[in-house]
């Protein structure tokens, strides 16, 4: 029986009660609203009541008081509140002294010289916030987010953990973590368009009513779930136990949806699963740390010590792979399992120390433990690992881990029931080991390696996105173990990836799927001959196991490159002959190709090209180069990490490697700087400048659409009336010069129960320049509403990525007279609509400069008058232009044109128009610009690698 631990202040979904005491005069009004804190008033904007709790929890509590820093947090809340609303435009190069905020030409300038505490951050986003009320019309919800926006802006200059959850989703962060959830117990995706029954899970209400995966639910409730998203659908699916739902569904040789009625019940999210492997071995996977999870982990360890007819297991492999983590007292319950005493975990913050200590339960396998692990095993993931890895109890196996040292704590007790993630802590594994920022080594290394010819990975660099790649990570001064630490041993494996259907068994039906790692920690523990093992034992014993499966793995990957044409041998003598005997002359192209692989007789790249990425190495000297291959670093992820191998290069010899990569038709223009990097067995590295690549776009569609409703069934006067039905015909136009090779009409209901969608989704597929369309959808009224039905309709080519999206409200009636037969008369279509369009010269996008700014200057055509038009720099809200100065012609097309300054950073600047006509009619327009770099690449500018991609 597991003892109930008291945290004295780490503590998880829940809220810490805060005493205050003596505060500074100036102070005062700033602590009058706490009395009120979490009482359901009305929302008053102006007055910034949640960022007010915000920072008295980050003042009181806060794991690293010298990161507060009011400034820098006010400075960076204007600019999430300039990402959140548009017309809002913030200038700061008066700060320290001072900023300006604008919204078109009305201006406030904010004196920020006082800003040396946190409660004054509440005063100047009051000011902030009065200036958007008194000069922006927003609605409540939108008033919100941006409160929702200044707040997680102060935040982001925190840490990367610390951040503010709207209701929606802190019900989600609370429904992860418990474990449970009532509802039907099925995984719905969406599919061909369609809501569809990935699986149901064994033992609950979907699966008893005999709900199939791939069947496809069509209506929820009196709800169509045509285009519905995918967590309304979850919303709606999810309610109390023992409460009914009704749905509709289709199943394949169905000629029409069956209706199912189902009474939800508790769903137990299962955080782990377990298999029972031959020769007594015990596989246990953890994939997230929850309420339930010490629960599960006991009756998984019972079911297989059952099932193996033994007493104890022979072996236990604990997979934490990909595990993010969860809540810091499962972590602590999971490690006590199979502690017998010394520390667990030590949690340091607030001045305060607190040690975790394992408390001997009788639990405590005595059979030998391998933790497999990667870099996306983070929190509490480490601290088990940490534990069992210290206390010389298991033995780690896999990848360098995340690297997330620090305890959060959730705070829900704010009125509108959203929650404060707070980093309150940091925490040591034994020995007070620091793992912030480095990870936890494995005892054992295995690095996967690729062979596939469209998917080479020879390195061993991780792939994955790690704590240190994070802005504003934080540090400690005792991460020196945890970076001097050193694997005993390390192994090359040959990667083999799982088809579709062992991916789909392993993440929608929860069934076990061995892989390579599996099977090597298997194999291990299988041939282990000292008995009782201890993590020296088995480390003894691994030498000569992994030496054998290290040289199997050698051989499948000679092999397997064998088999692409590359020699893999090894050639040690070549070692420590002069460096004047190894040169080599390198040949790096990219060009377009056709579909066949030819080359293209033109030098531009384009938007929607094939392209051949070539590497050919000659060795011009005298020895040979061994195991020789090169790596590509780039900003974009289509060419990023592009991998080429050539092997064993005699004197003489020649090697050449190639991929084919497909650019999206929807890439903007771009530019950028492709590095090249070899490596070599003996260190002998030849050398290449790289590219600088150049992509230009292709001309895009732009919509046009016209609507009317016509009447169906009902009493002839054109006017929705509950209980008729209704078509709704658009004519779609493609107003641009290029074609719009897939178009797809899609009409959204934003209300709820007012309308129930028949036929909600229409393919015109292609459009010709100038050629328009008809799309024909229907619906029924089934209730009326105050505010209306609400609809989107929205035009979008998915070939482009263009779309064109309108919302509309339209009135409900009561049924005023019965159906007359006759047929209402045909109405006109509505006038066309359409969205700005911007201009821009040519010879901007995808330039390349080394100046530190540039202008652009572009033109924003509308056929009605254009509202405004912003731009971001990368994601830097940079300029605002209010565009009523417009001029219009005698057809009444309306012209404005704008002039913007932009600052720019050295490599790739990925610049952004956005042009308005109202709130949904809208027009984008992205490019880079690229500015020679004055050096190499900053070493954090790995996280922009990883996180950005050349498509928008």
């Amino acid at each position: 029986m597991k003892t109930i631990r008291h945290f004295k202040y780490f503590i998880t979904l829940s809220a810490a009660l805060l005493v205050f005491c003596t505060c500074a005069p100036a102070e005062a009004q700033f602590w009058d609203f706490f009395k009120n804190a979490g009482k359901e008033a009305k929302y008053d904007f102006k007055e910034a009541e949640l960022l007010s709790q915000v920072i008295i929890y980050v003042r009181e509590n806060y794991v690293e008081p010298s990161n507060i820093k009011p400034r820098d947090m006010f400075l960076k809340s204007l600019e999430y509140i300039e990402l959140e609303v548009p017309q809002i435009l913030v200038n700061a190069e008066g700060a320290p002294e001072r900023v300006i905020i604008s919204s078109g030409k009305t201006k406030e300038a904010i004196n920020i010289s006082d800003l040396d505490h946190p409660w004054q951050i509440t005063v100047h986003i009051r000011q902030v916030f009065r200036f958007i009320s008194e000069n922006i019309k927003l609605s409540e919800k939108e008033q919100r987010n941006v409160e929702y926006a200044a707040i997680n802006g102060m935040l982001a200059t925190l840490d990367p953990h610390s951040v503010f959850l709207t209701p929606k989703n802190f019900k989600e962060v609370s429904v992860s973590t418990s474990g449970e959830f009532g509802g039907l117990g099925i995984v719905i995706s969406i599919r061909d368009n369609a809501l569809t029954v990935i699986s149901p899970i064994s033992g609950t209400p979907a699966a008893k009513a005999g709900i199939k995966a791939q069947d496809k639910i069509t209506r929820i409730g009196d709800e169509s779930t045509v285009n519905m998203a995918l967590d309304e659908a979850v919303e709606r699916l999810r309610g109390k136990r023992g409460t009914k739902v009704s749905i509709w569904v289709l199943r394949e040789g169905w000629s029409a949806p069956r209706k199912f009625v189902l009474t939800r019940d508790i769903i137990k999210i299962q955080s782990v699963s377990s298999k029972l492997l031959s020769n007594g071995i015990g596989y246990l996977q953890i994939k997230s740390f929850q309420r339930n999870t010490f629960d599960d982990l006991t009756r998984h360890i019972t079911t297989m010590r059952k099932a193996s007819g033994k007493k104890e297991l022979t072996g236990l492999i604990l997979d934490l792979r990909n595990n993010p983590g969860g809540l810091l007292d499962q972590a602590i319950y999971v490690a006590d399992f199979f502690l017998k005493d010394g520390a667990i975990v030590i949690t340091e913050g607030g001045g305060k120390k607190q040690v975790e200590e394992a408390e001997n339960q009788g639990y405590e396998p005595s059979c030998p433990i391998i933790v497999l692990m990667n870099g996306g095993s983070a929190s509490a993931s480490e601290i088990v690992a940490g534990a069992l890895k210290n206390h010389k109890l298991g033995l780690v196996m896999g990848q360098q881990s995340f690297g997330k040292g620090t305890v959060q704590i959730l705070y829900d007790d704010f009125a509108d029931k959203s929650a404060l993630k707070l980093t309150v802590a940091q925490y040591l594994t034994p020995g007070n080991i620091s793992i912030q920022g480095v990870g936890i080594t494995p005892d054992i290394v295995l690095s996967p390696l690729s062979t596939e010819k469209d998917g080479l990975h020879l390195s061993h660099d991780s792939v994955f996105l790690r704590e240190s790649n994070l802005e504003h990570s934080l540090s400690s001064d005792k991460t020196e173990q945890a970076k001097a630490a050193r694997p005993a041993l390390t192994v090359d494996y040959l990667y083999k990836k799982l088809s579709d259907e062992e991916e789909a068994k392993r993440n929608n039906n929860d069934e076990f799927v061995s892989d390579t790692e599996i099977e090597i920690a298997q194999k291990l523990l299988s041939s282990l001959k000292i008995r009782p093992a201890t993590k020296a034992t088995i480390l003894q014993e691994a030498a000569d196991i992994m030496t054998k499966v290290s040289s199997d793995e050698e051989t499948a990957i000679a092999e397997s490159l064998r088999k692409l044409g590359i020699d893999w041998r090894t050639c040690p003598e070549a070692k420590d002959l002069p460096a004047g005997q190894f040169k080599a002359d390198v040949l790096f192209s990219i060009n377009p190709v056709d579909k066949e692989g030819n080359p293209i007789a033109r030098k531009e790249l384009m938007a929607g090209d094939s392209l051949k990425l070539n590497v050919k190495v000659k060795n011009t000297g005298k020895a040979p180069f061994c195991r020789l291959r090169a790596k590509t670093k780039a900003d974009s992820g289509l060419f990023n990490r592009r991998e080429f191998v050539f092997g064993y290069l005699p004197a003489g010899a020649s090697g050449s490697w190639d991929y084919t990569v497909e650019v999206p038709s929807d890439t903007y223009a771009w530019n950028e700087l492709v590095e090249l990097s070899f490596e070599e067995d003996n260190n002998h590295i030849p050398a290449h400048p790289g590219l600088q690549v150049a992509i230009k776009e292709i001309a895009s569609p732009q919509f046009s659409m016209q609507y009317r409703l016509v009447e169906k069934t009902g009493n002839g006067d054109d006017l929705l009336d509950v209980g008729e039905r209704f078509d709704l015909e658009l004519m779609v136009k493609n107003i641009s010069i290029s074609n719009a090779e897939n178009v797809t009409v899609a009409m959204k209901n934003e209300g709820g129960k007012e309308l129930f969608l028949d036929i909600g989704r229409f393919n015109l597929e292609k459009l010709a320049p100038n050629e328009t369309k008809k799309a024909t959808l229907s619906f029924e009224v089934r209730e009326a509403a105050i505010d209306g039905a609400h609809i989107k309709l929205s035009v979008f080519d998915t070939h482009s990525g263009e779309y064109l999206t309108e919302e509309f409200k339209w009135p409900i009636q009561t049924l005023k007279a019965k159906d007359t037969g006759k047929p209402a008369p045909i109405p006109a279509f509505s006038a066309p609509i359409d969205a700005p369009s911007i201009s821009l010269p040519a010879e901007l996008l995808g330039s390349y400069t080394d100046k530190e700014s540039i202008t652009v200057s572009g033109v924003v055509n509308d056929k009605d008058p254009p509202l405004d038009v912003y731009i971001f720099v990368n994601n830097q809200k940079s300029f605002y232009s209010s565009l009523e100065n417009y001029n219009s012609d005698a057809n009444k097309k309306y012209r404005a044109t704008f002039d913007a300054n932009l600052q720019l950073k050295e490599g790739p600047n990925i610049i952004t128009i956005i042009a308005r006509e109202s709130k949904t009619l809208i027009r984008r327009k992205s490019f880079t610009v690229y500015r020679q770099r004055k050096g190499p690449r900053v070493e954090n500018e790995e996280s922009f690698l990883l996180q950005n991609s050349l498509m928008p």
